[in-house]
């Protein structure tokens, strides 16, 4: 199969692992699916530095697997994300997932079971063209 550029259009559901620090000083891995946008380098690099919340808009396209403080969905928006950029060990975890995914890595300490029921791998969506590049609170 030969070689072809990535769609820049595409958005890439991949399963993450979030370090949640527990109880007795260790962490516990919680699983999600992040929906990644292919950004080049450079692009990236600017974004995180105009800061986390800049970094999380500018990379991800959607959620699934995350919820709110009651267990219920936590909808993908401008103020939602701000709440997560909030959290350090939740930056960290995507900054690390979200750079493997760029190198075209395999994730790396995957929850994938958690997160979606399998390990198959990333799947490729079109996201819709009314949702390129923004998140509205």
């Amino acid at each position: 199969m030969a070689f072809r550029l990535a769609d820049p259009e595409a958005t890439y559901p991949t399963p993450v692992a979030i370090a949640v620090p527990a109880a007795d000083g260790k962490t516990e891995k919680l699983g999600c699916i992040l929906h990644f946008r292919l950004l080049g380098a450079a692009e990236v690099r600017d974004l995180a530095l105009e800061g986390d919340e800049a970094y999380l808009t500018g990379i991800l396209a959607g959620w699934e697997e995350i919820s709110d403080f009651d267990g219920e969905p936590l909808e993908f928006n401008g103020t939602n994300v701000e709440k997560l950029a909030r959290i350090d060990y939740f930056i960290r975890s995507v900054a690390e997932a979200y750079d493997r995914f760029s190198q075209g890595l395999p994730a790396k300490n995957s929850v994938a079971s958690l997160a979606s029921g399998s390990a198959g791998g990333a799947a490729r969506t079109k996201r819709k063209k009314t949702h390129a590049r923004s998140v509205s609170g």
